[in-house]
């Protein structure tokens, strides 16, 4: 493109340059425009060979000229070529540089707007979560406590019913002690001498009942290495899940709860891995799986 643009600029040189040639020759007397008819005047050879001499002269001082003027047109539509296609130049940078510091600020705000929403999301995520492990915690505490107030009623009832059923029994012993303890009716009158003295029966007290001692418990916790950890109630050979603290991103499922095999599954929200745990009593002693 260059090139084409200082052709054209070179041959509107070269059109001046034959404009300016033909004035000349038209003032010397050669060219285009004819010269005026004179009358000829015989001369001699020097004089016709000395004015050849002074035109070769004129002619190559004018194509030196021409060719000079030539080349200054040239180089200054060559510099003109050059500093118009170096103010483009620079024009389409700064473009290009404002173009790309804009792209780059929308592209920082639309990060930040990104990790601004993705912090909010997980934000509420962990709050959902932590708020879910609460429920499932205050409701496994819940069902334990339920479980226990159960067990405890029963073994209360259980107490209770032999308590009555040994009170039963104690008073129909004590009315037949009453019974026979009662002074026998007199005989017929005899001498003071020969009667002899009536013994009186003794009524040997009842015995108090024998309360029944009530379970113990005991509490037994076990860890789960980067689980979480697990309580466990024992009580008179049964056990049952008192409790389980999860570790973080872990919820769990109880999947068996006593008397004698407490069995829990494990799932990371998180990473979704899953872990297993069971407890069971096997010959008198508890027996840990993982």
């Amino acid at each position: 493109m260059n090139r084409q643009v200082a052709f054209a600029y070179a041959t509107a040189g070269v059109a001046a340059s034959i404009a300016a040639i033909v004035m000349v020759g038209s003032a010397f007397g050669f060219g285009l425009a004819p010269a005026p008819a004179v009358e000829e005047e015989w001369v001699g050879p020097a004089a016709t060979e000395a004015e050849g001499e002074d035109y070769e002269a004129q002619q190559a001082a004018y194509e030196a000229s021409l060719v000079e003027y030539q080349e200054a047109q040239a180089e200054a539509a060559q510099a003109r070529i050059d500093a118009d296609w170096w103010d483009a130049h620079n024009q389409r940078t700064a473009a290009q540089v404002a173009a790309a510091a804009e792209v780059e600020a929308q592209r920082e705000a639309g990060l930040s707007a990104v990790e601004a929403q993705l912090a909010a999301q997980q934000a509420a995520a962990a709050a959902e979560l932590q708020a879910w492990l609460d429920e499932q915690r205050q409701a496994a505490l819940d069902d334990l406590a339920a479980d226990i107030g159960a067990r405890d009623q029963e073994a209360l009832d259980d107490l209770e019913e032999r308590l009555q059923s040994t009170q039963g029994t104690a008073p129909a012993a004590a009315t037949t002690a009453q019974a026979t303890s009662q002074p026998a009716p007199q005989p017929a009158a005899v001498p003071a001498a020969t009667v002899a003295p009536t013994a009186v029966a003794t009524v040997a007290p009842t015995p108090a009942p024998t309360a029944v001692p009530t379970p113990s418990v005991e509490y037994l916790t076990y860890g789960i290495g980067g689980v979480g950890e697990v309580v466990l109630a024992y009580s008179g050979g049964s056990l049952s899940l008192y409790g389980v603290y999860a570790g973080s991103g872990w919820v769990y499922e109880a999947e068996k709860n006593g008397p004698r095999t407490v069995k829990l599954k494990f799932f990371n929200t998180r990473t979704e891995d899953e872990a297993e745990w069971k407890a069971e009593i096997d010959s008198g002693r508890i027996k840990i799986e993982n």
